[in-house]
């Protein structure tokens, strides 16, 4: 192989930008050649652990632990706490807008009273004032 194409294959492997089949060449080159270049040397350790990981597999098996219950109670408590607040809030709603009705018809009646009365104080303020008159006409005040 020409030492400047293996550099050049080199630099694209190591930016990433190899393709299958130059990665091949390069582990071909570094596994089998033993006229590699001295600079190039520091790279066979890292292509003959590649060759040799792709072989390992891990023949152990892995006890899987049961997914405990806690998850599905933290999420019912979670639906029960939701539904409850929602629950809440919409009662204190209804609740409040209730004492507002009672208390805008309250106030209407109180307000309504409060007319009653006032035109009841204006007939005898009228009154007096005719008194006043007849008053003044008999003794001759004016």
């Amino acid at each position: 192989m020409e030492l400047a194409k293996i550099e050049k294959l080199l630099n694209k492997y190591l930016e990433g930008e190899s393709t299958l089949e130059e990665e091949n060449i390069l582990r071909v080159y570094f596994s089998t050649n033993t006229n590699i270049a001295p600079h190039l040397v520091g790279y066979v350790p890292l292509f003959k652990y590649l060759r040799d990981a792709k072989n390992e597999t891990y023949t152990q098996t892995i006890p899987l632990k049961p997914r405990k219950q806690i998850y599905k109670w933290i999420s019912v408590a979670a639906l029960v706490i939701f539904s409850s607040s929602v629950f809440t809030y919409v009662n204190i709603k209804n609740k409040n807008d209730e004492k507002a009705k009672i208390a805008y018809y309250k106030t209407k009646e109180a307000l309504n009273l409060l007319s009653i009365k006032f035109n009841e104080g204006a007939e005898k303020v009228a009154y007096l004032n005719e008194f006043e008159q007849t008053t003044n006409s008999v003794f001759k005040n004016n």
